[in-house]
């Protein structure tokens, strides 16, 4: 625990809190992890798009202790981990050189104006009406069933091109942006892939670096289970 409360205010909240009094819960032990999920490899559309440096990393498993271990270390109030020795944080550096993502280009945030409906712009990019979305998300089920392998005959660009958006949305949803349900990624990331020339444009690597930082923010509270966030990067 801190010796003094004039930086980390937030302690009597924190999951450290337990720890330092000796009052380990169970509940405050393990925290639940989703895991991802990944669908067949479209390469030259995926590099296009770029995200081709993530899909190579394939299936990693997470390690739960070590990062519920993380997270008990994460401050707010300074935006990084509290360890024996010294502070740390992950970087844009990190997400650049781990995850290929792009850290510079246009911001990726919720468009300001969308000239069709969600379920029509759903059925216009994956073919699919509004048995697909929960609310303002599509559901990552459906996206897992339908678009779990190309057809026989898929030399149609077209068809390359949904089942691109399906393996985007999928990687957004499970690892980049996971949230509490696991199952669903919000329908803005698909009016950002209407035109798969220009996704690359966008600075996701700095987006999914602020969501995991607002996650562990969050998270590191001892009232809340589950912790969400790019948790592949954090490992």
């Amino acid at each position: 625990g801190p010796r003094s409360a004039k930086i980390l205010g937030l302690q009597a909240s924190h999951r450290s809190e337990d720890i330092w009094k000796g009052l380990i819960r169970s509940r405050c032990i393990v925290v639940t992890i989703g895991h991802g999920h990944y669908m067949i490899t479209l390469i030259p559309f995926i590099q296009q798009a770029g995200f081709y440096g993530i899909a190579q990393i394939g299936h990693i498993s997470l390690d739960h202790a070590l990062i519920t271990a993380l997270v008990k270390r994460w401050r707010q109030e300074t935006h990084d981990f509290h360890m024996v020795v010294d502070e740390m944080t992950v970087t844009l550096q990190d997400v650049a050189v781990l995850q290929g993502l792009r850290i510079d280009g246009s911001a990726v945030k919720r468009p300001f104006t969308c000239d069709r409906p969600w379920d029509a712009l759903c059925e216009e990019l994956l073919l699919e009406n509004r048995r697909a979305i929960s609310g303002t998300s599509l559901r990552l089920s459906w996206l897992y069933k339908n678009f779990a392998q190309l057809p026989l005959l898929f030399c149609d660009p077209n068809v390359l091109e949904r089942h691109t958006r399906a393996y985007i949305l999928c990687l957004l949803g499970s690892i980049l942006f996971p949230d509490s349900s696991g199952d669903t990624v919000p329908l803005m990331f698909l009016h950002m892939l209407i035109d798969l020339y220009d996704v690359d444009t966008y600075s996701w690597g700095s987006r999914t670096l602020a969501w995991l930082y607002r996650s562990l923010c969050r998270d590191c509270h001892r009232c809340v289970p589950q912790i969400n966030g790019n948790l592949l990067l954090l490992q």
